[in-house]
Protein backbone atom coordinates (compact mmCIF):
# COMPACT_ATOMS: atom_id res chain seq x y z
CA UNK A 1 0.00 0.00 0.00
CA UNK A 2 3.17 2.57 -0.69
CA UNK A 3 3.14 2.82 3.21
CA UNK A 4 -0.26 4.07 3.43
CA UNK A 5 -1.98 3.07 6.13
CA UNK A 6 -6.19 2.24 4.36
CA UNK A 7 -8.60 3.67 6.75
CA UNK A 8 -10.82 1.04 8.51
CA UNK A 9 -14.34 1.57 9.71
CA UNK A 10 -14.61 0.04 12.96
CA UNK A 11 -17.57 -1.47 15.22
CA UNK A 12 -16.43 -1.37 18.80
CA UNK A 13 -18.71 -3.20 21.29
CA UNK A 14 -17.15 -3.03 24.65
CA UNK A 15 -19.38 -3.23 28.20
CA UNK A 16 -16.43 -2.20 30.40
CA UNK A 17 -16.49 1.58 29.89
CA UNK A 18 -12.54 1.93 30.74
CA UNK A 19 -11.72 -1.04 28.04
CA UNK A 20 -13.99 0.36 25.02
CA UNK A 21 -12.50 3.98 25.77
CA UNK A 22 -8.50 2.76 25.66
CA UNK A 23 -9.03 0.50 22.50
CA UNK A 24 -11.33 2.64 21.12
CA UNK A 25 -8.55 5.66 21.15
CA UNK A 26 -5.67 2.97 19.99
CA UNK A 27 -8.11 2.29 16.89
CA UNK A 28 -8.50 6.34 16.09
CA UNK A 29 -4.69 6.79 16.87
CA UNK A 30 -4.00 4.14 14.07
CA UNK A 31 -5.54 5.76 11.40
CA UNK A 32 -9.61 3.87 11.76
CA UNK A 33 -13.06 5.67 12.49
CA UNK A 34 -14.55 3.68 15.16
CA UNK A 35 -18.20 3.42 16.20
CA UNK A 36 -18.85 2.65 19.83
CA UNK A 37 -21.07 0.11 22.24
CA UNK A 38 -21.89 -0.88 25.57
CA UNK A 39 -24.22 -3.32 24.54
CA UNK A 40 -25.21 -5.73 22.14
CA UNK A 41 -29.19 -4.22 20.92
CA UNK A 42 -26.97 -0.80 20.27
CA UNK A 43 -24.28 -2.52 18.66
CA UNK A 44 -27.00 -4.24 16.31
CA UNK A 45 -28.41 -0.96 15.81
CA UNK A 46 -24.82 0.18 14.50
CA UNK A 47 -24.68 -2.80 12.30
CA UNK A 48 -27.84 -2.43 10.77
CA UNK A 49 -27.52 1.03 9.63
CA UNK A 50 -23.41 1.52 8.84
CA UNK A 51 -21.06 -0.05 6.15
CA UNK A 52 -18.08 -1.69 8.39
CA UNK A 53 -14.71 -3.26 7.99
CA UNK A 54 -14.94 -5.41 11.47
CA UNK A 55 -16.62 -5.47 14.34
CA UNK A 56 -14.33 -6.03 17.50
CA UNK A 57 -17.73 -7.70 20.13
CA UNK A 58 -16.91 -8.80 23.79
CA UNK A 59 -18.36 -11.90 24.59
CA UNK A 60 -19.93 -11.01 27.32
CA UNK A 61 -22.35 -8.00 25.97
CA UNK A 62 -25.34 -7.26 28.33
CA UNK A 63 -28.70 -8.85 26.81
CA UNK A 64 -26.64 -11.29 25.20
CA UNK A 65 -22.90 -13.27 24.76
CA UNK A 66 -20.29 -12.59 21.60
CA UNK A 67 -21.12 -15.80 19.89
CA UNK A 68 -25.25 -15.31 19.67
CA UNK A 69 -24.11 -11.82 18.74
CA UNK A 70 -22.42 -13.17 15.55
CA UNK A 71 -24.76 -15.54 14.90
CA UNK A 72 -27.43 -12.63 14.23
CA UNK A 73 -24.74 -10.45 12.10
CA UNK A 74 -24.66 -13.55 9.90
CA UNK A 75 -27.72 -14.25 9.38
CA UNK A 76 -28.75 -11.14 8.20
CA UNK A 77 -28.32 -10.33 4.58
CA UNK A 78 -26.92 -6.72 4.81
CA UNK A 79 -24.12 -7.72 7.99
CA UNK A 80 -23.45 -11.47 6.91
CA UNK A 81 -20.28 -10.30 5.66
CA UNK A 82 -18.65 -8.82 8.04
CA UNK A 83 -15.73 -10.04 9.78
CA UNK A 84 -16.02 -10.12 13.67
CA UNK A 85 -13.28 -10.24 15.94
CA UNK A 86 -14.23 -11.62 19.30
CA UNK A 87 -13.13 -10.44 22.74
CA UNK A 88 -12.93 -13.47 25.38
CA UNK A 89 -11.33 -14.95 28.29
CA UNK A 90 -7.60 -16.92 28.49
CA UNK A 91 -7.87 -20.62 27.96
CA UNK A 92 -11.79 -20.23 26.99
CA UNK A 93 -11.70 -22.86 24.43
CA UNK A 94 -15.93 -23.53 24.42
CA UNK A 95 -16.30 -19.94 23.51
CA UNK A 96 -13.29 -20.05 21.19
CA UNK A 97 -14.63 -23.32 19.51
CA UNK A 98 -18.55 -22.29 19.33
CA UNK A 99 -17.10 -18.95 17.90
CA UNK A 100 -15.47 -20.72 14.70
CA UNK A 101 -18.53 -22.28 14.23
CA UNK A 102 -20.67 -19.03 14.24
CA UNK A 103 -17.96 -17.45 11.68
CA UNK A 104 -15.71 -15.46 14.03
CA UNK A 105 -12.80 -14.18 12.12
CA UNK A 106 -9.95 -13.58 14.75
CA UNK A 107 -9.56 -13.57 19.16
CA UNK A 108 -8.82 -11.14 21.49
CA UNK A 109 -7.76 -12.06 24.63
CA UNK A 110 -8.91 -10.18 27.85
CA UNK A 111 -7.52 -7.89 28.44
CA UNK A 112 -7.24 -6.45 24.97
CA UNK A 113 -3.92 -6.17 24.24
CA UNK A 114 -3.18 -2.85 22.25
CA UNK A 115 -0.20 -4.30 19.87
CA UNK A 116 -3.22 -7.40 18.96
CA UNK A 117 -6.00 -5.34 18.55
CA UNK A 118 -4.11 -3.04 15.88
CA UNK A 119 -2.56 -5.99 14.19
CA UNK A 120 -6.44 -7.93 13.66
CA UNK A 121 -8.06 -4.21 12.72
CA UNK A 122 -5.19 -3.71 10.32
CA UNK A 123 -5.54 -7.19 8.86
CA UNK A 124 -5.88 -7.19 4.88
CA UNK A 125 -9.89 -8.60 4.59
CA UNK A 126 -8.42 -11.97 3.19
CA UNK A 127 -6.50 -12.68 6.69
CA UNK A 128 -10.50 -11.83 8.52
CA UNK A 129 -12.04 -15.44 7.23
CA UNK A 130 -12.12 -17.73 10.73
CA UNK A 131 -8.81 -19.46 11.39
CA UNK A 132 -10.88 -23.13 10.69
CA UNK A 133 -13.63 -23.51 7.90
CA UNK A 134 -17.19 -24.73 9.50
CA UNK A 135 -17.43 -28.21 9.66
CA UNK A 136 -19.38 -29.33 6.33
CA UNK A 137 -18.52 -30.89 2.50
CA UNK A 138 -18.71 -28.39 -0.53
CA UNK A 139 -20.24 -29.33 -4.21
CA UNK A 140 -19.27 -27.55 -7.14
CA UNK A 141 -21.29 -28.15 -10.23
CA UNK A 142 -19.62 -25.60 -12.76
CA UNK A 143 -18.94 -26.39 -16.34
CA UNK A 144 -16.33 -24.05 -16.69
CA UNK A 145 -12.87 -25.50 -16.40
CA UNK A 146 -11.79 -21.84 -15.89
CA UNK A 147 -14.30 -21.00 -12.65
CA UNK A 148 -13.85 -25.06 -11.59
CA UNK A 149 -9.77 -23.92 -11.38
CA UNK A 150 -10.81 -20.77 -9.56
CA UNK A 151 -13.14 -22.78 -7.01
CA UNK A 152 -10.20 -25.39 -6.26
CA UNK A 153 -7.59 -22.54 -5.82
CA UNK A 154 -10.36 -20.98 -2.65
CA UNK A 155 -11.49 -24.24 -1.27
CA UNK A 156 -7.95 -25.74 -0.85
CA UNK A 157 -6.51 -22.27 0.46
CA UNK A 158 -9.05 -22.42 3.20
CA UNK A 159 -9.13 -26.60 3.68
CA UNK A 160 -13.12 -27.10 2.42
CA UNK A 161 -13.39 -30.85 2.22
CA UNK A 162 -14.75 -30.58 -1.40
CA UNK A 163 -15.80 -32.13 -5.17
CA UNK A 164 -16.07 -30.47 -8.46
CA UNK A 165 -18.46 -32.05 -10.55
CA UNK A 166 -18.33 -30.54 -14.85
CA UNK A 167 -21.35 -32.83 -16.06
CA UNK A 168 -24.69 -31.67 -14.57
CA UNK A 169 -26.26 -34.51 -16.20
CA UNK A 170 -23.97 -36.73 -13.74
CA UNK A 171 -24.63 -34.04 -10.72
CA UNK A 172 -27.20 -35.73 -9.22
CA UNK A 173 -25.85 -39.68 -8.91
CA UNK A 174 -22.97 -37.86 -7.60
CA UNK A 175 -24.96 -35.53 -4.91
CA UNK A 176 -25.90 -38.87 -3.49
CA UNK A 177 -23.24 -40.17 -3.69
CA UNK A 178 -21.10 -37.12 -1.68
CA UNK A 179 -24.19 -35.94 -0.03
CA UNK A 180 -22.42 -32.40 0.21
CA UNK A 181 -23.94 -29.55 2.96
CA UNK A 182 -23.41 -26.68 0.38
CA UNK A 183 -23.56 -26.63 -3.44
CA UNK A 184 -22.26 -24.36 -5.10
CA UNK A 185 -23.80 -24.33 -8.49
CA UNK A 186 -23.61 -22.77 -12.03
CA UNK A 187 -27.30 -21.67 -13.30
CA UNK A 188 -26.74 -22.12 -17.02
CA UNK A 189 -25.33 -25.17 -18.46
CA UNK A 190 -25.28 -27.52 -21.29
CA UNK A 191 -27.53 -30.03 -20.73
CA UNK A 192 -29.55 -29.70 -17.16
CA UNK A 193 -29.66 -26.23 -15.98
CA UNK A 194 -29.16 -25.44 -12.22
CA UNK A 195 -33.09 -24.24 -12.20
CA UNK A 196 -34.04 -28.25 -13.03
CA UNK A 197 -30.78 -29.48 -10.98
CA UNK A 198 -31.75 -27.67 -7.94
CA UNK A 199 -36.00 -28.67 -7.88
CA UNK A 200 -34.39 -32.63 -8.27
CA UNK A 201 -32.40 -32.19 -5.43
CA UNK A 202 -35.12 -30.32 -3.79
CA UNK A 203 -37.96 -33.21 -4.49
CA UNK A 204 -35.50 -35.97 -3.15
CA UNK A 205 -36.16 -36.32 1.03
CA UNK A 206 -32.44 -37.15 1.49
CA UNK A 207 -30.92 -34.04 -0.01
CA UNK A 208 -33.75 -31.36 0.53
CA UNK A 209 -31.56 -30.25 3.33
CA UNK A 210 -28.95 -29.31 0.91
CA UNK A 211 -27.57 -25.68 0.88
CA UNK A 212 -27.72 -24.75 -2.56
CA UNK A 213 -25.85 -21.46 -3.59
CA UNK A 214 -26.71 -20.18 -7.21
CA UNK A 215 -23.46 -18.65 -9.17
CA UNK A 216 -24.47 -16.82 -12.61
CA UNK A 217 -23.50 -13.73 -14.61
CA UNK A 218 -27.03 -13.31 -15.10
CA UNK A 219 -28.53 -10.43 -13.07
CA UNK A 220 -32.10 -10.12 -14.13
CA UNK A 221 -34.63 -10.20 -11.25
CA UNK A 222 -36.67 -12.50 -12.90
CA UNK A 223 -34.02 -15.32 -12.98
CA UNK A 224 -32.42 -14.47 -9.45
CA UNK A 225 -36.90 -15.44 -8.91
CA UNK A 226 -36.91 -18.28 -10.48
CA UNK A 227 -33.76 -19.47 -8.58
CA UNK A 228 -35.06 -19.05 -5.60
CA UNK A 229 -39.18 -20.48 -6.35
CA UNK A 230 -36.80 -23.60 -6.94
CA UNK A 231 -35.01 -23.73 -3.45
CA UNK A 232 -31.92 -21.81 -4.03
CA UNK A 233 -31.09 -20.08 -0.33
CA UNK A 234 -28.97 -17.52 -1.83
CA UNK A 235 -27.83 -15.90 -5.24
CA UNK A 236 -23.83 -14.31 -6.38
CA UNK A 237 -23.08 -13.13 -9.50
CA UNK A 238 -20.06 -14.00 -11.60
CA UNK A 239 -17.13 -12.88 -11.44
CA UNK A 240 -17.57 -13.45 -7.67
CA UNK A 241 -15.41 -12.06 -4.60
CA UNK A 242 -13.46 -14.56 -2.81
CA UNK A 243 -14.14 -12.81 0.54
CA UNK A 244 -18.09 -12.47 -0.50
CA UNK A 245 -17.77 -15.92 -1.58
CA UNK A 246 -16.47 -17.38 1.45
CA UNK A 247 -19.14 -15.54 3.78
CA UNK A 248 -21.70 -16.37 2.35
CA UNK A 249 -20.31 -20.10 2.39
CA UNK A 250 -19.97 -19.63 6.10
CA UNK A 251 -23.38 -18.18 6.70
CA UNK A 252 -24.74 -21.51 4.89
CA UNK A 253 -22.58 -24.12 6.59
CA UNK A 254 -23.39 -22.15 10.30
CA UNK A 255 -27.16 -22.45 9.25
CA UNK A 256 -27.57 -25.69 8.25
CA UNK A 257 -25.11 -26.83 11.31
CA UNK A 258 -27.87 -25.59 13.45
CA UNK A 259 -30.65 -26.36 11.58
CA UNK A 260 -29.12 -29.92 11.60
CA UNK A 261 -28.52 -29.60 15.41
CA UNK A 262 -32.51 -28.71 15.83
CA UNK A 263 -33.75 -31.46 13.50
CA UNK A 264 -31.71 -33.90 15.72
CA UNK A 265 -32.89 -32.14 18.82
CA UNK A 266 -36.71 -32.69 17.59
CA UNK A 267 -36.22 -36.49 16.74
CA UNK A 268 -34.38 -37.34 19.97
CA UNK A 269 -37.34 -35.03 21.57
CA UNK A 270 -39.85 -37.32 19.57
CA UNK A 271 -38.09 -40.51 20.45
CA UNK A 272 -38.05 -39.32 23.78
CA UNK A 273 -41.91 -38.56 23.90
CA UNK A 274 -42.36 -41.83 22.32
CA UNK A 275 -41.30 -43.71 24.90
CA UNK A 276 -42.53 -42.44 27.21
CA UNK A 277 -45.68 -42.40 25.91
CA UNK A 278 -45.12 -46.25 25.32
CA UNK A 279 -44.47 -46.57 29.60
CA UNK A 280 -47.43 -44.78 29.97
CA UNK A 281 -49.66 -47.13 28.44
CA UNK A 282 -47.63 -50.27 29.24
CA UNK A 283 -47.13 -53.05 31.75
CA UNK A 284 -43.24 -52.98 33.25
CA UNK A 285 -43.11 -56.82 33.78
CA UNK A 286 -44.63 -58.06 31.04
CA UNK A 287 -44.51 -55.32 28.12
CA UNK A 288 -48.16 -55.63 27.42
CA UNK A 289 -50.88 -52.78 27.80
CA UNK A 290 -51.80 -52.02 31.34
CA UNK A 291 -55.09 -52.17 32.73
CA UNK A 292 -55.46 -48.36 32.06
CA UNK A 293 -55.15 -48.43 28.46
CA UNK A 294 -56.68 -51.74 27.83
CA UNK A 295 -60.09 -49.88 29.07
CA UNK A 296 -59.21 -46.98 26.91
CA UNK A 297 -59.25 -49.27 23.76
CA UNK A 298 -62.14 -51.02 24.35
CA UNK A 299 -64.12 -47.95 24.71
CA UNK A 300 -62.67 -47.11 21.09
CA UNK A 301 -63.51 -50.56 19.53
CA UNK A 302 -66.73 -50.68 20.83
CA UNK A 303 -67.15 -47.06 19.38
CA UNK A 304 -66.08 -48.05 15.86
CA UNK A 305 -67.97 -51.23 15.70
CA UNK A 306 -71.22 -49.30 16.34
CA UNK A 307 -70.68 -47.46 13.53
CA UNK A 308 -69.47 -49.97 11.75
CA UNK A 309 -71.51 -52.79 12.44
CA UNK A 310 -68.72 -55.15 12.79
CA UNK A 311 -67.91 -57.93 15.70
CA UNK A 312 -65.64 -57.37 18.74
CA UNK A 313 -65.11 -60.01 20.92
CA UNK A 314 -62.80 -60.18 24.00
CA UNK A 315 -61.11 -63.33 26.12
CA UNK A 316 -60.52 -62.91 29.61
CA UNK A 317 -58.12 -64.91 31.75
CA UNK A 318 -55.70 -65.75 34.60
CA UNK A 319 -53.27 -67.91 35.61
CA UNK A 320 -54.27 -71.20 37.52
CA UNK A 321 -52.88 -71.49 41.11
CA UNK A 322 -50.45 -68.81 40.43
CA UNK A 323 -50.15 -68.06 44.40
CA UNK A 324 -48.19 -71.15 44.33
CA UNK A 325 -45.40 -70.35 42.08
CA UNK A 326 -44.84 -67.39 44.24
CA UNK A 327 -45.39 -69.09 47.89
CA UNK A 328 -43.22 -72.10 46.56
CA UNK A 329 -40.17 -70.62 44.55
CA UNK A 330 -40.29 -66.63 45.75
CA UNK A 331 -42.10 -63.87 43.82
CA UNK A 332 -39.13 -63.78 41.17
CA UNK A 333 -40.49 -66.94 40.23
CA UNK A 334 -44.14 -65.63 39.67
CA UNK A 335 -42.40 -62.63 37.65
CA UNK A 336 -40.92 -65.43 35.47
CA UNK A 337 -44.11 -66.88 34.93
CA UNK A 338 -46.14 -63.75 34.09
CA UNK A 339 -43.49 -62.95 31.40
CA UNK A 340 -43.93 -66.22 30.31
CA UNK A 341 -47.40 -65.76 29.60
CA UNK A 342 -47.00 -62.67 28.01
CA UNK A 343 -44.93 -64.02 25.26
CA UNK A 344 -47.25 -67.09 24.80
CA UNK A 345 -50.03 -64.44 24.44
CA UNK A 346 -47.80 -61.85 21.62
CA UNK A 347 -47.12 -64.90 19.72
CA UNK A 348 -51.16 -65.78 19.45
CA UNK A 349 -52.86 -62.68 19.66
CA UNK A 350 -50.40 -61.55 16.98
CA UNK A 351 -51.17 -57.79 15.82
CA UNK A 352 -54.49 -57.89 15.22
CA UNK A 353 -55.12 -58.64 18.94
CA UNK A 354 -54.99 -55.91 21.39
CA UNK A 355 -53.57 -57.41 24.73
CA UNK A 356 -53.19 -56.29 28.45
CA UNK A 357 -52.60 -57.33 31.47
CA UNK A 358 -55.44 -56.39 33.18
CA UNK A 359 -54.42 -56.92 36.45
CA UNK A 360 -52.07 -59.42 39.18
CA UNK A 361 -52.27 -62.57 37.12
CA UNK A 362 -54.92 -61.73 35.00
CA UNK A 363 -54.92 -61.33 31.13
CA UNK A 364 -56.63 -59.53 28.49
CA UNK A 365 -57.33 -59.84 24.66
CA UNK A 366 -59.30 -57.77 22.85
CA UNK A 367 -59.92 -58.91 19.13
CA UNK A 368 -61.86 -56.32 17.03
CA UNK A 369 -63.53 -57.56 13.97
CA UNK A 370 -63.66 -61.35 15.20
CA UNK A 371 -67.17 -63.28 16.12
CA UNK A 372 -67.68 -65.81 18.65
CA UNK A 373 -66.57 -68.30 16.47
CA UNK A 374 -63.07 -67.26 15.61
CA UNK A 375 -62.51 -65.60 18.93
CA UNK A 376 -62.57 -69.34 20.80
CA UNK A 377 -60.15 -71.10 18.56
CA UNK A 378 -57.65 -68.64 19.47
CA UNK A 379 -58.47 -68.51 23.37
CA UNK A 380 -57.90 -72.44 22.96
CA UNK A 381 -54.84 -72.23 21.22
CA UNK A 382 -53.53 -70.04 24.21
CA UNK A 383 -54.44 -72.35 26.34
CA UNK A 384 -52.54 -75.26 24.70
CA UNK A 385 -49.37 -73.01 23.78
CA UNK A 386 -49.41 -71.90 27.85
CA UNK A 387 -49.41 -75.15 28.92
CA UNK A 388 -46.90 -76.54 26.50
CA UNK A 389 -44.56 -73.54 27.52
CA UNK A 390 -42.71 -74.66 30.25
CA UNK A 391 -40.54 -72.31 32.54
CA UNK A 392 -36.93 -72.85 33.93
CA UNK A 393 -36.28 -71.16 37.33
CA UNK A 394 -33.35 -71.91 39.80
CA UNK A 395 -33.47 -75.48 38.10
CA UNK A 396 -37.00 -75.96 38.59
CA UNK A 397 -39.26 -76.82 35.47
CA UNK A 398 -42.83 -74.94 36.00
CA UNK A 399 -45.61 -76.29 34.20
CA UNK A 400 -48.64 -73.51 33.54
CA UNK A 401 -52.23 -73.66 32.35
CA UNK A 402 -54.64 -71.20 32.22
CA UNK A 403 -58.16 -70.56 32.21
CA UNK A 404 -60.19 -68.69 30.14
CA UNK A 405 -63.77 -67.06 29.01
CA UNK A 406 -64.77 -65.39 25.69
CA UNK A 407 -67.46 -63.72 25.31
CA UNK A 408 -68.44 -61.09 22.04
CA UNK A 409 -70.25 -57.85 22.20
CA UNK A 410 -73.90 -57.76 21.07
CA UNK A 411 -73.62 -54.18 20.04
CA UNK A 412 -75.61 -52.11 22.56
CA UNK A 413 -73.94 -53.23 26.24
CA UNK A 414 -71.72 -50.94 27.60
CA UNK A 415 -68.08 -51.80 28.05
CA UNK A 416 -68.21 -52.33 31.61
CA UNK A 417 -70.98 -54.64 31.06
CA UNK A 418 -69.41 -56.43 28.29
CA UNK A 419 -66.12 -57.09 30.31
CA UNK A 420 -68.12 -58.48 33.33
CA UNK A 421 -69.90 -61.07 30.88
CA UNK A 422 -66.59 -62.43 29.70
CA UNK A 423 -65.31 -62.47 33.09
CA UNK A 424 -68.39 -64.77 34.15
CA UNK A 425 -67.76 -66.62 31.86
CA UNK A 426 -63.65 -67.57 32.76
CA UNK A 427 -65.32 -68.02 36.64
CA UNK A 428 -66.79 -71.02 35.09
CA UNK A 429 -64.15 -72.13 33.65
CA UNK A 430 -62.03 -72.04 36.87
CA UNK A 431 -65.35 -73.64 38.93
CA UNK A 432 -65.87 -76.55 36.35
CA UNK A 433 -61.89 -77.48 37.05
CA UNK A 434 -59.77 -74.63 35.49
CA UNK A 435 -57.54 -75.24 32.20
CA UNK A 436 -60.05 -74.91 29.61
CA UNK A 437 -62.24 -72.58 27.33
CA UNK A 438 -65.41 -71.24 28.53
CA UNK A 439 -68.14 -69.02 26.04
CA UNK A 440 -70.36 -66.36 27.34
Amino acid sequence: MCGLVKSKRILLAIENPHALSASAEAIRKAGHTVTLSRSAREALSHAGKGQFDLAVIDCALPEMDGVSFTHILKAAENTRNLPVALICLAGDESTRKEGLEAGVSAFLEKPVDERELLKVVGAPPSELMAAEPPPGKIMVVEDSPIICKAYKIILEKYGYDYHIQQDSNAAIEAIRSYMPDLILMDANMPGLDGYDLTKMIKAEPALESIRIIMVTADTKKQSILKALEAGVVDFLTKPFDEEVLLARMRTHLNNKRLFDDLAAAYHELKTLKDKLELLSITDGLTGLFNHRHFHERLVAELGICSTGGAPVSLILFDIDHFKKFNDTYGHKAGDAVLRAVADVIRDVAGEKGIAARYGGEEFAIILPGATVEKAAPVAETLREKTQARQVEFNGATLTVTISLGVAMWDGKMADNRFIELADKALYKSKEEGRNRVTIA
